[in-house]
């Protein structure tokens, strides 16, 4: 046996060593980042939500469902589209891992009692996901856990400067209350002393009773801005806006990139007021 086909063959035992990975779907795009890097090469990784979605009212369909038949671990976070998904995966696929990425993070509730689901926009709650992540993916590959343990230290050491930086970039503003239309930055905001007035009432359009009281708050507050995200319409805050004559500023709690969303956020949130 020649020298070049034993060489031959141990590079192609080397690639398909390397070419090792399991197949993971995260939520929402701002979760993709952690675990991209924290898995590395080892693992390909899909978001659930489709782009421009919102994690409140889409449903899954069955090709959806197909194709996390076949993969490795599901990553959820406790938002609404996740419910009846998470059930019926159970069912058609018992030994799926579906993984509770909010294990460790501390939550928090909306003014009407319900969970705020928006997990994503606290770097110290992401710091757990990592964490959560690292761990599913060692119990995956354990002959990777190292590398992954590594990954994790980088990936949070990331985070915790991150918020460093948003906290001095949104100084000054503590104490302050923002004027938004979905109640979707209540982890941020809470993170650097700072409160949300939401427009939407329960997660709905807002009455006329309820945009007077609105009205009301904001006038006193003095205002500056009504913020809005793109995944919903802007009609009720542009008619807020247009009575405190104050500017419309729309600001996205789903971004691509997670770490570059959230200094974005705050630039935003900064020029706003």
């Amino acid at each position: 046996m020649s020298n070049r086909f034993l060489i031959a063959v141990a590079a192609l035992v080397c690639g398909m060593l390397c070419a090792a990975h399991v197949k993971v779907f995260v939520s929402l795009s701002p979760m993709l980042e952690a675990v991209e890097a924290i898995g590395g090469r080892h693992v390909e990784a899909a978001v659930l939500l489709p782009p421009g979605s919102s994690p409140e009212t889409y449903q899954p369909d069955a090709r959806l469902l197909n194709r996390l038949g076949k993969a490795d671990a599901v990553f959820v976070i406790g938002v609404p589209f996740e419910e009846v998904l998470v059930a019926k995966l159970k069912a058609s696929f018992p030994k799926l891992n579906v993984i509770d990425g909010t294990k460790g993070m501390k939550k928090r509730t909306f003014e009407d009692g319900g969970n705020d689901p928006h997990v994503w926009l606290s770097c110290s709650n992401m710091m757990k996901y990592a964490e959560n992540v690292a761990e599913t993916l060692s119990e995956l590959m354990p002959d990777e856990a190292d590398d992954f343990q590594k990954a994790l230290k980088k990936y949070n050491d990331g985070l915790q400067k991150t918020s460093a930086k948003i906290r001095a970039e949104l100084s000054g503003l503590e104490g302050r209350t923002l004027l938004v239309y979905h109640p979707a930055f209540g982890y941020f905001l809470e993170a650097y002393g700072i409160t949300q007035l939401a427009i939407e009432e329960e997660g709905k359009e807002p009455t006329g009773g309820y945009l007077q009281k609105a009205l009301r708050l904001g006038r006193k507050l003095k205002v500056k801005a009504v913020f809005v995200q793109p995944q919903f319409s802007p009609r009720s805050a542009k008619t807020i806006a247009n009575e405190l004559k104050c500017r419309v500023v729309s600001i996205d709690p789903l971004p691509k990139k997670l770490t570059d969303g959230l200094l974005k956020l705050a630039d935003a949130l900064k020029k706003g007021e």
